[in-house]
């Protein structure tokens, strides 16, 4: 069965100023449907007193339209509401990077998933683990950090996992040999 979470938080500025950022609800939540999660954000919202609201930073899923039209009728009469909720909508940037950066990359697909799994290959053990550090070590690496794997919703994880792996090149040639 799947589950589906519903992470909420707020941004706001302080008396003094100081941006705060704090989780205000973090639930399981029925359905991915605008409606559904939009009656859940509109709950949360009440619960905790909030009727000042600007915007609402969300992916690109199409249900979140949906959510977005549902939650701007509902909150355009509550008095805080900036602007009516004219701006409510604000598409997450770092989601539309991420869709740029992913299908750039997939011109160069075989080429890092042959890195993937020689990463995941080396990082699934500790026994593993232990032999490609000795290997970079003999290779006189002095690099501090370790390869790690990329995460597909973290565009900059596949840059760094190979940044990293390129500096261990040579301890990856040496495990091939031993």
């Amino acid at each position: 069965q799947n589950i589906n979470y519903l992470c909420l938080t707020a941004h706001y500025v302080d008396s003094e100023w100081t941006l705060q950022k704090r989780i205000i609800n973090f639930c399981q939540i029925s359905s991915h449907k605008g409606e559904s999660v939009g009656k859940v954000i509109e709950s949360c919202l009440h619960a905790w007193g909030i009727e000042r609201v600007f915007t609402m930073t969300v992916d690109n899923a199409s249900s979140n339209d949906s959510m977005i039209t549902y939650l701007r009728r509902k909150i355009k009469g509550w008095k805080g509401v900036v602007l009516g909720g004219e701006f409510l909508h604000v598409r997450c940037c770092a989601h539309i990077v991420n869709l740029i950066v992913n299908e750039g990359l997939k011109d160069l697909h075989d080429s890092i998933a042959a890195v993937r799994n020689a990463v995941r290959y080396v990082r699934s053990s500790p026994a593993r683990l232990l032999k490609f550090k000795s290997c970079g070590e003999r290779e006189k690496i002095e690099y501090k950090g370790l390869v790690c794997l990329d995460v597909p919703n973290r565009w900059n994880s596949t840059y760094m996992m190979l940044d990293a792996s390129i500096k261990f090149q040579k301890a990856f040639e040496r495990y091939e040999e031993e």
